[in-house]
């Protein structure tokens, strides 16, 4: 604590001490200013007095004293609880006057000190002075009336009538008359449901005053469960698992079986009750049953023997009792209720239910006997591989008829006619259902081959001069050709790069089918590529003739893959390698490289130059504008009449742009650089 003033003053300080060990719960000043001395101090409820004098002016919380003489007494009230000031009085002297002692016996409050040669003034009574003298005052220190609720206890279950509140009144004077909201009349009111209450207090001097609480119920006790009942019809791993909510505090479980677990296990069939009892006694229940499916049961509903030393025996189960779905499984790993293609054997099978129960059964599949054989002639060879005079017969020995045929083409019957070459198979099955599979291949009495031959190739590419012959090497005279392009002569001329193909077929019907493939020479690469130090073409190891563009004519001289113009202008160049030619695209070239406005030039102007894609164009008159970047294609074009236009290349990358101005009979070819 510091001292708000001078070091010549002496203030007031509070601490409270705790009685334990001594340590500081709280510490404030009384007074803040003047010169204080306090000379004793007593304790009433939860208030603290003190009396003593001052001998300059003092501030006591927000109570400013200031003594009429030399010095004067007084009294101070402070909270028990944190040392504040809430009420202080001075008494008023004119000389020299001094409080010193302090009493609280008795009720009330006695205070006493020295008197001067003047009067004192303590409250409304004035004393005459003297010297040396003696005061004595008893001094009324007025607790107001308060209450507090102790003892309060909320009721005991969700529902129940069993909370209580008991009011304890504060200051005032006593007796004190009660009255609760419920009519009550003691300080103690019980037996209350849950609600708001309030309860008055009024002391023996009338004074009231008034205090509310509100009782709440515990969250409502509830208890559920999920019950698993038996897996299989005579196992014990029934359970039930219990959820416990609201209530208050622990819980004690007690089951119908005397467990008294939340959850229960390895439980048989019945009926069980849980009863929950939470810290208040309140109580729950739940109730359920325990059951077990029905026994499962595996039985044979149909049962083939194999025939014929073959696998075609088959049986058929059916399931009861359990939990479906079932899941059946085979000695031979067949799966499902039904299994076929058994040979003769013994069989098991098991079920197991939805919850992993499981039963057997064996099954026996006999063997009837009997053998059935097969075999297939070839009656007559298609003459040619495509032709469809091919003949096949099938002969059946064993078994026991009548047989039926099935064919791979899906005809019937011991004969098979009217086949082409290729592969065949039959499956012969006889009156017990004995079956065999027999496959043959049937092959044509000739083939027709065919020669092409290529006369003429294409020398440049996108040539038409290829040329092929095609000519039948056996086969049966005369013969038709039929080319995918439609023509239906042996040769074909004239030809573009691409695939050829002609089906011949001769006097028998025989057919073949033979290609020609033609491809073009790599094409000759006429990019131009402009720079400050000419134009260049990108094919090399060629013939070159580059021509102006504007007149049309070759230029003399210029006939390498370098072309230096001397003059601004459009050019190309006229490529030949290996007797191919092509000639490229017109390319602008410009020798200027920068220009800037000046006051109403002659010629068309960019400003600035370089730029950033925006620029000021200058038009002596009405002119078309053409923007090309450095692969000479466009990528702006306007047309502005005379004067100054803002002109923007917009995305258009970094780069060197030529901006041609005019037409054939005027032009200006600006050559401008874009920065970014």
């Amino acid at each position: 604590l510091t001292a708000e003033t001078g070091t010549d003053d002496y203030h007031i300080f509070l601490a409270a001490l705790n009685t334990a060990d001594f340590s500081l719960d709280w510490a404030t000043k009384v007074a803040l200013i003047g010169d204080n001395y306090p000379q004793g101090m007593v304790r009433l409820e939860n208030e603290l007095v003190m009396h003593g004098y001052i001998l300059s002016t003092s501030l006591m919380g927000s109570n400013l004293l200031t003594p009429t003489g030399g010095s004067d007494p007084f009294v101070v009230r402070s909270a028990l609880a944190d040392g504040s000031v809430d009420a202080a009085e001075l008494f008023a002297g004119a000389g020299v006057e001094r409080g010193y002692g302090l009493d609280a016996r008795n009720g009330g409050l006695a205070v006493s000190g020295n008197l001067a040669l003047q009067s004192l003034i303590i409250g409304e009574t004035e004393l005459a002075g003297i010297n040396p003298g003696l005061y004595v005052a008893r001094v009324g220190v007025s607790i107001p009336l308060n209450v507090q609720f102790t003892g309060i206890q909320h009721p005991s279950c969700n529902g129940a009538s069993d909370g209580t509140a008991q009011a304890v009144p504060q200051g005032g004077s006593g007796p004190y008359a009660f009255l609760w909201s419920t009519g009550d009349t003691t300080a103690l009111a019980a037996g209350l449901p849950a609600g708001d209450y309030s309860v008055t207090i009024t002391d023996n001097d009338g004074a009231q005053v008034s205090l509310g609480l509100v009782l709440t119920d515990p969250p409502v006790l509830v208890v559920s469960a999920i019950s698993e009942n038996i897996s299989c019809n005579g196992a014990a791993d029934g359970a039930i698992l219990s959820s416990v909510t609201g209530g208050e505090g622990d819980y004690l479980f007690q089951w119908s079986n005397d467990a008294e677990t939340p959850d229960i296990q390895n439980l048989g069939p019945g009926d069980y009750t849980l009863t929950v009892t939470d810290a208040n006694g309140c109580t729950a229940t739940w109730a359920a049953a325990i059951t077990e499916p029905e026994p499962l049961i595996l039985a044979t509903v149909t049962l083939e023997n194999a025939a014929c030393g073959q696998a075609n025996g088959q049986a058929t189960v059916s399931a009861s009792g359990g939990n479906e779905p079932y899941l059946f499984k085979w000695s031979n790993q067949a799966t499902g209720a039904s299994v076929t293609g058994l040979s003769a054997g013994n069989y098991t099978v098991s079920v197991t239910d939805a919850n992993g129960c499981t039963t057997d059964l064996q099954l026996t599949i006999q063997d009837a006997g009997n053998t059935l054989d097969l075999a297939v002639d070839i009656l007559q060879a298609p003459a040619c591989d495509n032709t469809a005079d091919g003949q096949l017969a099938a002969t059946v020995t064993g078994g026991t008829p009548p047989y039926t045929y099935h064919w791979s083409n899906e005809q019937t019957g011991d004969i098979l006619s009217g086949l082409q070459a290729g592969s065949y198979a039959v499956t012969v099955t006889d009156a017990l259902g004995c079956s065999k599979i027999e496959t043959i291949e049937l092959e044509g009495q000739s083939m027709l081959l065919v020669s092409m031959n290529i006369t003429a190739q294409n020398d440049c590419s996108g040539d038409s001069l290829a040329a092929v012959t095609a000519g039948p090497m056996n086969g049966t005279p005369p013969y038709t050709y039929q080319w995918d392009t439609g023509d239906t002569t042996a040769n074909l001329s004239g030809l573009p790069a691409g695939n050829y193909f002609v089906t011949i077929t001769d006097a028998a019907g025989c057919t073949a089918v033979a290609g020609a493939v033609f491809t073009d020479p790599p094409p000759l690469n006429s990019e131009i590529t402009a720079t400050e130090t000419g134009l260049t073409v990108a094919q090399s190891g060629a013939q070159y003739q580059w021509f102006d563009c504007m007149t049309g004519e070759p230029v003399a001289g210029a006939t390498s893959q370098h072309y230096q113009p001397e003059e601004n202008g459009e050019y190309a160049v006229e490529i030949t390698l290996q007797g191919c030619t092509l000639t490229s695209d017109c390319v602008p070239f410009d020798l200027v490289a920068a220009d800037e406005p000046g006051d109403a030039p002659g010629l068309p102007v960019v400003y600035p130059n370089p730029n950033n894609g925006r620029f000021t164009l200058y038009l002596p008159g009405e002119s078309a504008i053409r923007i090309f970047d450095a692969a000479g294609k466009i990528v702006k074009q306007y047309r502005f009449s005379a004067g100054y236009h803002q002109v923007d290349l917009g995305p258009c990358p970094a780069g060197v742009y030529r901006l041609i101005a005019g037409d054939s009979h005027a032009m200006r070819i600006i050559e401008m650089i874009k920065l970014n």
